[in-house]
């Protein structure tokens, strides 16, 4: 049985080390979710450059360079959070809205509908995205 879980999770793009789940914690501050960096459910956590951050009062976006590069994570105070009717909150700070889903994932629209996102560790994320 193990045997066949490992050759399941090889054939899913990494072993168990790879696709090990960061834990999820109690949901903190006016976002109400899990603080860690969240990333594209399709992106594999060491490979992510579209992250969000988040740890209750603090969140993070990347960063870009004159060429649209991604430098880095900006990281800002939550600052003032409102809610919409349909139960999505909006990051003033940030002009982002972020929509909660099921299994502590979420979803950003900046312009248009991002994809959904779950939390990686963070030792998994790229060095250049990790808060500081």
């Amino acid at each position: 049985m193990r045997i066949a879980l490992a050759l399941v999770l090889l054939a899913m793009g990494g072993g168990a080390a790879a696709q090990q789940a960061a834990p999820l914690h109690a949901p903190v501050g006016p976002l109400g979710i899990a603080p860690g960096y969240y990333v594209d459910v399709a992106t594999p956590c060491p490979e992510a450059h579209d992250i969000f951050f988040y740890d209750g009062k603090r969140v993070g976006v990347p960063r870009y360079d004159r060429n649209g590069d991604a430098t880095g994570l900006e990281v800002l105070p939550v600052g003032r959070v409102t809610r919409a009717r349909d139960g999505s909150l909006f990051i003033e700070t940030l002009e982002i809205e972020l929509r909660k889903l099921p299994g502590g994932r979420i979803a950003l629209t900046i312009h248009d509908d991002g994809p959904a996102m779950r939390i990686c560790r963070p030792d998994q994320v790229p060095a250049r995205f990790r808060a500081r």
